[in-house]
């Protein structure tokens, strides 16, 4: 296990195992508080918002999900994180705009990985 895999990079939602708060269809949304997380459940979500667990997700665990196909979205503090441990673990990863995807009305940036 490497050092970065164990940092933390932000928190997720879910309800069960198989049903984790998703944004741009299928992305899991990691985002830079548990706050956050409830504010974004609150305003978006909120018929669930009283069966939601929030739980820190480590870079070790994005990366592994990344490798199985998972895609996951990210909010700017999150994503300061997430990516220069990206760039170090080799995975092609762009620099996001976050400036530009606030102005059309999204708030957060997806990472995918190409198979």
């Amino acid at each position: 296990m490497q050092v970065s895999d164990t940092k933390v990079i932000g928190y997720f939602a879910y309800r069960s195992s198989v049903d984790v708060i998703c944004v741009d269809v299928d992305a899991c949304l990691i985002v830079d508080s548990e706050e956050i997380m409830n504010s974004h459940v609150r305003q978006n979500l909120a018929e669930h918002s009283g069966r939601l667990k929030i739980k820190k997700t480590r870079f070790g665990e994005i990366y592994t999900g990344l490798m199985l196909g998972a895609a996951y979205s990210f909010d700017e503090p999150s994503y300061s994180r997430f990516y220069p441990l990206a760039l170090a673990a080799g995975l092609s990863v762009e620099k996001a705009d976050f400036r530009q995807a606030q102005s059309s009305g999204f708030h957060f940036f997806t990472v995918r990985i190409a198979k």
